[in-house]
């Protein structure tokens, strides 16, 4: 009897050590783990994003500095460029992105391209956005630009170079945009005078998977990239060509509207945002 009591009570044991171990806990102690995890996750799981977003934040504010110690920045000269790319090797619109740079050329309207669907700056006014809508495009007018040769002092010789550049001449609406290019494009004057252009050294747009592709022969830009627009308008040139997104041309076009310097330091997502999601 005493044989079987011991039997029966080990047996007792090892089930309830099998239903502890493999159905769960007792139900007073798997009420506090439910509660436990009701809780602790969301906790755990809004601390982490709020880490996440600070994190965003202070990159965010990093970006914003650094752009605006660019931006702030003494205008550089072509040649100045020139000089930067030859001692990097290479292409350096990345390395140069969002410096100054002061320009004198001769446009080439012939060749003006548009690119869009573009969102239009913030100082456009409110009628012109109503009679000819915000979504618009960019009008891209390569320019030569006479130089000094930057492999020679400008003070002992008087030799000087041209260099095609690309040049953003700001935003149109749609309206002009299905409009002939003659009706507006070169309203700056006559087209072999001299321009003088204040801009922003900009490099290739970020593209993602929504991004369509280009077609030149339909004369479709869906997307600033260098290379592919430098072998439409110039297929003798050796390297792509500089992007600059005017700031101020001399003298102006009415019809195109530009970015002021303010824009290029706002971001999709502003700091603000990020603040906001961080105490939520």
């Amino acid at each position: 009897a005493e044989t079987s009591q011991a039997d029966r009570t080990r047996l007792e044991e090892e089930r309830q050590a099998y239903i502890r171990r493999y159905k769960g806990l007792p139900r007073s102690e798997k009420t506090r783990t439910q509660w436990a995890l009701a809780f602790g996750v969301p906790i755990v799981t809004t601390f982490g994003l709020g880490c996440w977003q600070a994190q965003r934040l202070q990159e965010k504010n990093e970006k914003i500095r650094a752009r605006t110690e660019l931006l702030g920045a003494d205008p550089l000269s072509l040649e100045d460029v020139l000089r930067v790319e030859q001692e990097a090797g290479g292409d350096c619109s990345k390395d140069l992105e969002y410096r100054r740079v002061a320009l004198s050329g001769r446009l080439l309207y012939d060749k003006t391209i548009l690119a869009s669907p573009r969102s239009a700056p913030a100082s456009v006014p409110i009628k012109i956005l109503k009679w000819g809508g915000a979504s618009g495009a960019y009008v891209l007018t390569p320019m030569l630009v006479e130089h000094n040769d930057p492999n020679q002092s400008s003070e002992t010789s008087s030799d000087k170079a041209t260099t095609m550049i690309l040049l953003n001449r700001g935003w149109i609406p749609h309206r002009l945009q299905t409009a002939p290019i003659s009706q507006w494009g070169n309203a700056e004057g006559d087209p072999d005078a001299l321009v003088s252009v204040q801009g922003i050294i900009r490099s290739d747009d970020r593209q993602n998977r929504h991004t369509l592709a280009n077609d030149p022969k339909a004369g479709q830009w869906y997307a600033i990239i260098r290379s592919e627009i430098t072998a439409h308008i110039a297929p003798d040139s050796e390297k792509a060509l500089l992007l600059v997104d005017a700031l101020d041309i001399n003298p102006n076009n009415p019809s195109i509207y530009r970015k002021t310097r303010d824009e290029y330091l706002t971001f999709y997502t502003k700091p603000q945002t990020h603040l906001e999601y961080m105490v939520t």
